[in-house]
């Protein structure tokens, strides 16, 4: 009898085992590292000089970090924002630059803003695009539905938005570094618009509710455009026209 429950403990004993080991490997197949990165704390508009207390770390899943991340505010404190960067938002390298470096971009307007946007080869036509050139940026609307639009009536029961005439204000490459006209060392990565206050209020709405891609003119269409930052619409099988101009 005695060791009949010497044998059921050294069983129940071993089921324990081998039930905390199950769940032992469990949490470890489960377990994802994780990794500080910078993130802003408020929202820093474009042009500014970045400083210390505009910034704060985050541990973040390994899985959720992105490749032009940044681990330290050191790589950022004295650099220039880019382009508007949200609240915690996690910073990317190709966001700030070199003061510079951001001198450098000329803007045609002084009360425009300058709007980066990261784009594929196949969202910028193959990336034959030109600083100081002229294209057309086309909002494409997710399948499910997004939300009301900041600018009101702008994509009610449309499928695809059109800004007109937009100029290319920069082409940064994968290291944060402005790209010229000439023979290109490394690839571009992001573009960056010169664009009015009510222009990058809807490319930021819109970068969150669908795509954008790049639509290039051709030099004798661009000569021929009359107005500059229309916004159109279209609808499949139809032509854009024009629902709201900007300066």
């Amino acid at each position: 009898m005695r060791r009949l429950k010497l044998v059921i403990a050294m069983m129940l004993l071993i089921g324990v085992l081998l039930v905390a080991e199950v769940l032992f490997v469990k949490s470890l197949s489960n377990y994802e590292p994780e990794i500080g990165v910078v993130f802003t704390r408020g929202g820093i508009p474009a042009k500014t000089v970045i400083t210390e207390d505009m910034l704060q770390i985050k541990n973040v899943n390994i899985s959720e970090i992105h490749p032009l991340s940044v681990r330290s505010m050191a790589e950022l404190i004295g650099k220039t924002a880019l382009a508007d960067l949200e609240a915690n938002e996690m910073v990317l390298s190709s966001r700030a630059g070199l003061s510079l470096e951001m001198d450098q971009i000329q803007m045609e307007k002084k009360d425009n803003r300058l709007f980066s946007v990261e784009f594929k080869p196949d969202q910028a036509n193959g990336w034959w695009v030109l600083v100081g050139q002229r294209v057309d940026i086309l909002f494409v609307r997710n399948e499910v539905a997004a939300p009301a639009a900041p600018t009101a009536d702008k994509v009610e029961d449309l499928n695809i938005v059109r800004l007109d005439n937009i100029r290319i204000a920069a082409i940064i490459d994968e290291n944060g570094k402005l790209l010229d006209n000439g023979e290109r060392a490394s690839a571009p990565k992001m573009i960056s618009f010169e664009v009015t206050p009510e222009q990058d209020q809807f490319l930021a709405w819109a970068k969150s509710n669908g795509r954008l891609e790049v639509s290039v003119r051709t030099s004798m269409e661009a000569g021929t455009m009359a107005g500059r930052g229309r916004v159109s619409r279209c609808r499949p099988g139809s032509l854009p026209w024009p629902i709201a101009s900007t300066p």
